[in-house]
């Protein structure tokens, strides 16, 4: 076996074991032994022929501050949270991080992002699959408790929380559909309509947000072949299984209730209401707190899925950039920002000619918008993956770039 193919293979079986974190609740022994093997050999070889990268431009140099901010993060979490809250932190934040340092080394084929984005599908399918099934048959032990809302149960997947799957079924969706070597035009319908069903049953407005959002870029801004035909069909099955189907069809209807203005007999606040209260509550949330701490940090202490602060204190953000100030104060917000925009203007520029540029330009879009009605985007596996794989891509085209020039 050559080097690169064992290295290729490496990549491929890291994906796999930080997809499938949800086991780690209930088969904690046997997942966290395969993460940790896997982790001590990756490590290995990089220290002793791998190569991490060189701040050559000005996203590697801003991806440098991010890992050193890591380090400062590390050190607030445990002035402010103690040791029980920096131990919970601390794989959190350095797990996805960690995840772009070994793909950057592992990765040394085009063609091998293509692989990892199919495994990424192929685990969201499976997520989108045990939803599925929980709304016909029940939980599933293993996976997050059920809540619920609107007085229906509100089922977890194998994604993690309940909200990640909600955060993530857009960026799957926009995988499928500018994934440049899945030519199947029955497998893409397929996948239109498993993905826009589970995203609105999930009950997470995020959910039903992310198919609209997806809609709106594919109509309107995407160039891609039999896009309308795709479109049709969908909208067809979609309305065919609501029709035959009266578990999901209450589950559809619940979720477009939700979008209502105001709030409902619940108590659960409408898209609208809290898509205004999540972004204009987040300064008068800052300024609640004081200069030191909005220019410093928090540290990542986490309650109920909050970063930054116990929800006790200041409640879950439901909003990434408020967040990073909690984190890490202005520090990790402008950083963040900077790495962003960087990326972002990095991958316009290639997207013309480049297919898996656009699929990441478009994936992240979706992240960036997600970010203002979502947190613990960058930290969460399913939701990030994508960023910090296309952060990957680009570093992997400017070292093919700066070899080409030697």
């Amino acid at each position: 076996m050559t080097k690169n193919k064992f290295f290729n293979y490496l990549s491929l079986f890291w994906v796999i074991v930080i997809l499938s974190q949800v086991l780690r609740h209930n088969y904690g022994i046997i997942y966290l032994s395969i993460f940790l093997l896997f982790l001590i050999v990756n490590i290995y070889i990089i220290f002793n022929s791998g190569f991490v990268f060189t701040a050559t431009s000005y996203l590697s140099l801003q991806l440098w501050i991010f890992y050193i901010l890591l380090i400062y993060i590390s050190g607030v979490t445990f002035f402010y949270g103690g040791l029980s809250e920096f131990l919970t932190a601390l794989p959190r934040m350095c797990l996805m991080p960690i995840t772009a340092i070994f793909l950057y080394n592992f990765i040394f084929e085009r063609n091998q992002f293509y692989v990892i984005l199919n495994i990424y599908l192929i685990f969201g399918l499976i997520a989108a699959f045990s939803l599925i099934y929980q709304v016909y048959f029940g939980a599933l032990d293993f996976l997050v408790p059920t809540q619920e809302r609107q007085n229906l149960e509100r089922y977890a997947t194998t994604s993690g929380s309940l909200t990640a799957y909600g955060g993530t079924v857009g960026i799957l969706l926009m995988v499928l559909v500018l994934h440049n070597k899945i030519k199947n035009s029955l497998l893409i319908f397929l996948g239109i309509t498993l993905f826009s069903i589970t995203g609105v049953v999930t009950l997470a407005k995020a959910g039903l947000m992310n198919v609209i959002i997806f809609l709106f870029f594919v109509i309107f801004f995407i160039r891609l072949k039999k896009k309308f035909y795709y479109l049709f069909f969908s909208i067809v099955a979609f309305f065919l299984v609501l029709e035959f189907s009266p578990e999901i069809q209450i589950y559809v209807n619940a979720a477009i209730k939700g979008l209502y203005l105001g709030t409902d007999q619940y108590q659960v606040a409408s898209f609208e209401v809290q898509a205004i209260d999540r972004i204009s509550r987040s300064i008068p949330k800052l300024a609640e707190h004081s200069i030191w701490n909005n220019f410093f940090g928090f540290g990542l202490i986490g309650g109920q899925g909050a970063f930054g602060l116990p929800f006790s204190e200041s409640g879950t953000t439901h909003n990434s950039y408020t967040e990073y100030f909690n984190i890490g104060g202005v520090f990790l917000f402008i950083n963040i920002m900077s790495l962003m925009i960087c990326l972002m203007v990095k991958l316009n520029k290639l997207k013309k000619k480049d297919d898996l540029a656009s699929l990441f330009f478009y994936c992240n879009l979706i992240a960036i918008i997600n970010m203002f009605f979502f947190n613990g985007f960058i930290y969460q596996p399913t939701s990030s993956f994508v960023f910090w794989l296309s952060m990957v891509y680009v570093l992997y085209n400017e070292k093919n770039l700066n070899e080409k020039n030697l």
